[in-house]
């Protein structure tokens, strides 16, 4: 089984056509992405970073609320120069052997979290089966579950196998529900990899893309069926602190389709938007000179919320709001929106918070004939991945 992250235009748009509103109006969850299936995705779309030129993967642990704590993908230390680094595999000459130096998915997203967050009866979703060092990590950080896509059965993971096993950890091959996932208009950046495996790969997901591609990515949870919106609060330091989307405060699903009426037989007292989302349940509560990056322009009432968190700039996919039914009932104008849009830029502006329009994130489109390149010309998997191993389980 695999998860395809495929690049296909359209869906990081805000706003679906009538035609697919009318087929979601029945089931406002229909096309919710599963809990499991946007961890293993994270984690997926995470390896992407990476710049080993053989194996790419990507780590993501959760604790019991469904909270990401920690990310992390397989790379050379901090500060330890990409370009220098030795990415070759040498058995004979231990300092010329990538894995001297190489610290794995599972260790980064470990150390990424924030020294109060405990991680005693997390999961942790990752792309490859552990090797024994980073076993030895997850079992010692807490670590109750482990949900992996792959397996190469050396002799390592075999050792791996019978330390979770003492441990009485719970080990799952994991069988995602949806094997593709359509995120970002595009293709990863960079020419293609190179033709030596003792250099870094240059086809990796740049810092940038990869924070708005995880937003698109977390839209996918949200249930609209007219907007969906995801959001990514990101520190200095390029650490994810804060993931969110647009959700309803209430029981009554049938609110998601009311968009007459007196505004509290509407949708909007009821949500609770992607921003404020990704403050609220990130990984801490300072995010002071953080980033936000947002498949759409924050409401009003999210600006307040972000600049008395202390966040510092904004790059968002699209500003196009749907504009609501006209209502008989209420003296709102139609422009409502655009009218808070300018007075949320204002604040932004006297207050000395910086946003763009971040459309050049939202790549290139992807075009089937390219197929052949499917690595590196816009479909991010392991499907026909040349630079992975073929899936393979024992039992």
């Amino acid at each position: 089984m695999t998860i395809v992250v495929s690049i296909t235009r359209g869906t990081h748009l805000p706003h679906l056509n009538s035609l697919e509103r009318n087929r979601r109006h029945m089931d406002p969850e229909e096309d919710v992405l599963s809990w499991e299936d946007y961890f293993m995705a994270v984690a997926f779309l995470t390896s992407k970073r990476s710049k080993d030129p053989s194996t790419q993967v990507g780590a993501c642990i959760v604790n019991a609320k469904n909270r990401i704590m920690g990310i992390g993908y397989n790379g050379m230390p901090n500060g330890w120069p990409d370009d220098l680094a030795h990415w070759g595999k040498d058995k004979r000459q231990k300092e010329m052997d990538k894995h001297t130096y190489v610290c794995h998915a599972e260790l980064n997203a470990i150390v990424n979290k924030y020294t109060e967050i405990d991680l005693s009866d997390c999961r942790i979703f990752q792309t490859r089966y552990p090797c024994s060092e980073c076993t030895k990590l997850i079992i010692q950080s807490g670590i109750k579950e482990i949900h992996y896509l792959y397996a190469v059965n050396n002799d390592d993971e075999k050792v791996a196998g019978l330390l979770l096993q003492e441990a009485g950890m719970k080990v799952n091959l994991y069988k995602p529900k949806q094997k593709k996932i359509h995120l970002l208009d595009g293709k990863t950046d960079g020419g293609s990899s190179p033709k030596s495996k003792r250099t870094k790969r240059e086809d990796y997901l740049r810092w940038e893309r990869y924070f708005m591609a995880m937003a698109a990515l977390t839209a996918r949870r949200s249930p609209d069926p007219n907007t969906k919106v995801g959001s990514c609060i990101v520190m200095p330091d390029n650490r994810i602190v804060g993931l969110g989307y647009n959700y309803l405060l209430s029981a009554d699903k049938e609110l998601w389709h009311k968009r007459g009426g007196t505004k509290k037989e509407t949708k909007y007292p009821y949500v609770c938007h992607a921003a404020v989302s990704a403050y609220m349940f990130g990984m801490t509560r300072d995010v002071t000179g953080s980033t936000l990056y947002t498949t759409l322009f924050p409401t009003n009432e999210c600006i307040k919320v972000l600049i008395q968190a202390g966040i510092k700039r904004i790059v968002y996919a699209s500003e196009d709001y749907k504009q609501p039914e006209a209502d008989t009932e209420s003296n709102e104008p139609l422009n409502e929106f655009e009218l808070r849009k300018a007075g949320a830029k204002k604040m932004l502006d006297v207050v000395r918070v910086k946003y763009r329009y971040g459309a050049r994130l939202l790549l290139t489109k992807y075009q089937q004939q390219q197929h052949h390149y499917h690595h590196h010309q816009g479909c991010l998997g392991y499907e026909n991945d040349p630079l992975v191993p073929a899936l393979k389980h024992e039992g």
